[in-house]
């Protein structure tokens, strides 16, 4: 209880989540995803501003399948391995 009350301090008005600064990561982003899956959270009582964790995470998503890990910042390798099990549903450990 005490971790999902931290996690909501942590979100950010675009509905993805911060680690260091004031704007999410998809990094960030796709572990607190993970997590909300591991605890069986319904995703939809996550939404900031009309948007949720999945939407901001697909925002880095760049036309060739990979993610950048800031907006602008280019194909990043941490970033794409990051987010896919957290697209794919699938909270750590992937089975």
């Amino acid at each position: 209880v005490k971790g999902l009350a931290y996690l909501r301090m942590k979100q950010a008005p675009t509905g993805g989540f911060v680690s260091f600064g004031e704007a999410s990561n998809p990094n960030t982003t796709a572990y607190v995803l993970q997590a909300l899956l591991a605890a069986n959270e319904d995703l939809a009582g996550w939404q900031q501003n009309g948007v949720g964790p999945l939407d901001d995470l697909l925002t880095f998503r760049l036309e060739s399948g990979a993610f950048e890990f800031t907006h602008g910042g280019g194909e990043d390798l941490f970033a794409t391995a990051q987010s896919v099990p957290a697209l794919a549903g699938q909270p750590f450990p992937v089975r």
